[in-house]
């Protein structure tokens, strides 16, 4: 999967058609999340926003090239290239942090569920806590 998404990546890259290059880089992060069609975008945008140091900010710009997206597939929306130019620079971004986080923490996984957990965990050390307390309440019932 990995090699695939790198392969897609350049080949994305090395269009010439802008608003191919988006949609292209746009399937690599449902990819890279294991986004399953029934999913929906929401959940790319979680897993994407879970890599991110400003969760809240990122998903605000997920969210918008998310709509940009469905009006190239949907509509017939067209941008200015210096428009696109600079939302595949913003997109390319994302797809980067994602393939850099497979390739970093990717031998640490089973297989692409346990990567999907770990992309759809909360983010903030409160809520992680929280979790952790509840799975060790499981651990100690399923234990008696």
């Amino acid at each position: 999967m990995l090699i695939q998404s790198i392969t897609d990546y350049g080949i994305a890259l090395d269009s010439i058609n802008w608003k191919t290059t988006f949609l292209n880089l746009w399937s690599i992060l449902e990819q890279l999340t294991f986004t399953n069609p029934n999913e929906g975008y929401q959940t790319t945008i979680d897993r994407v926003s879970f890599l991110c140091k400003k969760q809240d900010y990122n998903r605000i710009v997920l969210e918008q090239l998310r709509k940009l997206r469905n009006s190239f597939t949907h509509g017939n929306q067209s941008a200015e290239n210096e428009i696109l130019e600079n939302i595949i620079y913003q997109l390319k971004q994302y797809v980067e942090i994602l393939l850099e986080f497979h390739l970093k923490m990717g031998s640490k996984f089973k297989n692409s569920e346990e990567v999907r957990n770990f992309l759809s965990l909360p983010y903030n050390l409160h809520d992680i806590k929280e979790k952790i307390i509840l799975l060790q309440l499981a651990k100690n019932f399923i234990n008696k």
